[in-house]
């Protein structure tokens, strides 16, 4: 009878011993397929980084663009519309781009006004209700012209005209145009009615402009307004 309980005894034994082993196995082999906690939150810091620097970088992207578009110059579209000052009032029209047949230069056009080259170096803007009012236009390359005798042929040109010249480019918008560098802007009473000369370097020309009104006038701050758009051909 002691013999079988000592049988017995063993037997249990050896089952607790060999289903303790199975755990201990089974536990470790979970433990090793699992990640670390540590390795995971690693993981996670990581991606997080990442994330954080692409979307830096893509704000970084995207205010280089803003910053380009807000220091490139203005775009030459097909029209624009452009503001001036006539009888007292302020006035703004739709202008066309119009590339000079003769001059290496395109200009803004205002409705009611039309460009034509009427001889080598010099184009005529014309108001088409009454073509007394006209712009001469004369572009130079700023690197073989000099700025100073432009200057001073418009100024001699004026005098001509009868009375002295007189200072006019506080009377007119062109004065603070940004895109426009020296200006120089005189005027002339004559006997058909005013002369007004302005000469100034922008994109890279020099620009002598020659406004001739009739006796009804009032036309010169329009003509002064297309020709400080004076630019690239299209």
């Amino acid at each position: 009878m002691n013999a079988k309980w000592k049988i017995l005894t063993l037997s249990l034994m050896a089952a607790m011993m060999l289903a303790a082993c199975n755990t201990a196995d089974k536990d470790g082999s979970d433990a090793a397929d699992s990640p670390d906690a540590g390795e995971t939150a690693t993981g996670d810091g990581a991606a997080g980084t990442a994330d954080e620097e692409t979307d830096g970088s893509s704000e970084e992207d995207s205010g280089s663009a803003d910053g380009q578009e807000a220091d490139g110059s203005e775009e030459r579209g097909p029209d624009r519309e452009l503001t001036y000052e006539k009888d007292g009032s302020q006035k703004s029209g739709k202008a066309a781009l119009t590339d000079s047949d003769a001059q290496d230069y395109s200009i803004y056009v205002l409705d009611g006004f039309e460009l034509t080259s009427e001889e080598p170096g010099k184009d005529s803007l014309y108001y088409t209700e009454d073509d007394a009012n006209f712009m001469r236009i004369e572009v130079f390359d700023e690197d073989g012209a000099d700025y100073a005798k432009t200057v001073s042929g418009m100024e001699e040109m004026l005098a001509g005209q009868g009375s002295d010249p007189e200072d006019a480019a506080g009377n007119y918008g062109l004065a603070g145009d940004p895109s426009i560098d020296e200006l120089v802007v005189k005027q002339a009473k004559t006997d058909e009615g005013l002369t007004t000369g302005a000469v100034f370097a922008a994109s890279g020309k020099i620009v002598r402009l020659t406004v001739f009104e009739g006796p009804e006038g009032g036309l010169a701050d329009a003509f002064l307004s297309m020709g400080a758009t004076v630019g690239p051909k299209k």
